[in-house]
């Protein structure tokens, strides 16, 4: 897929954290192909992608956000991004006309006014096969 995800974590409209050690190890991280804030991701020899950290500015054992560049088919990687969403009030965006998707519709009161006014009210998903097929219909 030629484009990014983008995942988010928020507490009362503004950037919050998730625990980095909890988030890196849902992926197959290649320790010697990344960096820090810079991890590369194999499931196998044609599903690789790069994920972008952005730390917590004054912690940087949390994560405020994601991004997946150039994300593979591969629904382990889908897998991932749902115990990401799942984590609290983290939101994934991405390129495209579909809303903005979220693991609970509680999620919804901690995100930006206008994130929700420019890209929709946030839809619930429940497997990763459903974001997914989200992201090719998108």
């Amino acid at each position: 897929m030629g484009f990014e995800l983008y995942l988010q974590c928020y507490l009362g409209g503004q950037p919050s954290g998730m625990p980095k050690p909890g988030v890196r190890a849902l992926f197959p991280v290649v320790e010697e192909e990344s960096e820090p804030n810079h991890w590369r991701v194999r499931y196998d020899s044609t599903n690789t992608c790069t994920v972008g950290v952005t730390p917590v500015k004054n912690d940087p054992s949390r994560i405020e956000s994601l991004c997946i560049h150039r994300p593979c088919g591969d629904l382990r990687l889908f897998e991932s991004v749902l115990a990401i969403l799942r984590m609290g009030s983290v939101v994934l965006v991405f390129p495209g006309d579909a809303p903005p998707l979220v693991a609970s519709t509680s999620v919804t009161t901690d995100l930006p006014k206008d994130l929700v006014e420019s890209m929709g009210p946030p839809k619930c998903v429940h497997s990763a096969q459903e974001i997914l097929e989200v992201i090719r219909n998108a």
